[in-house]
């Protein structure tokens, strides 16, 4: 049987229909990690970081899925920091939320891809599945929220916005350095 691997660039053009959830990444986690403390932990990849792409002014981020929780259930919606997944089927049924606030820029080099079928809890996975189905239809406006957060936190400089955010610039700049070495 072959092996359903959920691949990773959404909005690359030249490869074939294209899903936006991801596994695990390396090295370059660890350098942001230790340039802001809001850079979601994997707890030295014993738990992996799965997130979705968002491309934000010609830069790819990566921003990290939650599962679904009571507290995380009572977000607002509205606020461009978190965007709440539910299940197409049923409306009530919450899936969790994409933590745009902790969005990170990534290299394509430094993620690698999640292999669904070797995920052994079924329950998780039919989460992964509700998820990936909910994100696929709603992509564009997870990349709207995505791009008028950054622009909060980057240019407009919302006290708010910036606190529970990651140091938008500070990362970028720390990828330009890794892709200098």
């Amino acid at each position: 049987m072959k092996k359903r691997l959920l691949p990773l660039f959404p909005y690359l053009k030249d490869m074939r229909e294209q899903s936006e959830i991801f596994h695990s990444l390396r090295p370059i986690h660890f350098i942001f990690k230790k340039i802001d403390a809001k850079v979601p932990d994997n707890y030295n990849g014993k738990r992996p970081f799965i997130g979705i792409v968002v491309t934000v002014n010609g830069i790819e981020y990566v921003a990290p899925l939650s599962s679904p929780k009571p507290q995380l259930e009572r977000i607002n919606n509205s606020k461009p920091s978190v965007f709440k997944m539910f299940s197409r089927k049923d409306a009530n049924d919450f899936l969790g939320v994409i933590n745009l606030n902790y969005m990170i820029p990534y290299l394509a080099s430094e993620v690698t891809l999640l292999d669904v079928d070797n995920i052994q809890d079924h329950k998780y996975k039919n989460l992964l599945q509700k998820q990936h189905e909910y994100i696929k239809i709603n992509k564009e406006e997870i990349s709207s929220k995505a791009t008028k957060l950054h622009d909060l936190v980057r240019n407009k400089k919302q006290d708010h916005f910036v606190s529970i955010s990651c140091d938008f610039d500070a990362l970028e700049n720390a990828l330009k350095s890794f892709q200098a070495t």
